[in-house]
């Protein structure tokens, strides 16, 4: 179940953070870069970036725990600045529920928030699976859209993805069509 996230979700967000992060990463970031990974850190990032109205953050519930978070802002693209463009800063599941639908899922309920806006996301040009997942939930590759990810002194290359989400119109039969 989703639902919009409260600075009380911050911790636990934070720990699907982190646990994404080691997992998905294994292998293409520096094993120490993630060894050092700090719940306390990112619990203070989330809790800022809620506090502030700086994005909009959402948890996915099962059996009443986080398993998975997004978040969305404005993006942060100097091409996108004047645009009403979103960025996903974040989309994480906790690793034992990756591979299961449930990412797409989740994905289609945030979709429904964010109806009609352009949205982009940045990934790491290595995540094989995050592009994949992507690219099956409509996202394009901009090719021209490329940049070095810096973290303790290190560039990783990411590539940029874009998405127009679709107005749902209901018809009178009760189908959605799209515009």
């Amino acid at each position: 179940m989703k639902r919009a996230a409260t600075v009380a979700d911050a911790v636990a967000m934070a720990e699907v953070h982190v646990a994404s992060w080691r997992a998905a990463y294994k292998g293409i970031l520096p094993d120490n870069l993630l060894d050092g990974l700090s719940i306390e850190s990112r619990r203070q990032m989330w809790r800022s970036c809620m506090e502030e109205k700086k994005c909009r953050c959402f948890v996915w519930l099962i059996d009443g725990e986080v398993a998975a978070f997004a978040a969305i802002g404005p993006a942060r693209d100097d091409d996108l600045r004047d645009s009403n463009a979103l960025e996903l800063y974040a989309i994480h599941f906790r690793p034992g529920w990756c591979g299961l639908g449930l990412g797409t899922i989740f994905w289609q309920e945030i979709e429904k928030e964010i109806e009609g806006n352009t949205v982009v996301l940045w990934v790491l040009e290595q995540n094989a699976r995050a592009r994949r997942f992507y690219g099956k939930n409509g996202f394009t590759l901009e090719e021209d859209k490329k940049k070095l990810f810096a973290w303790q002194g290190m560039g990783f290359p990411e590539v940029r993805y874009r998405k127009r989400v679709q107005r749902a119109v209901a018809t009178s039969a009760g189908r959605q069509l799209f515009r």
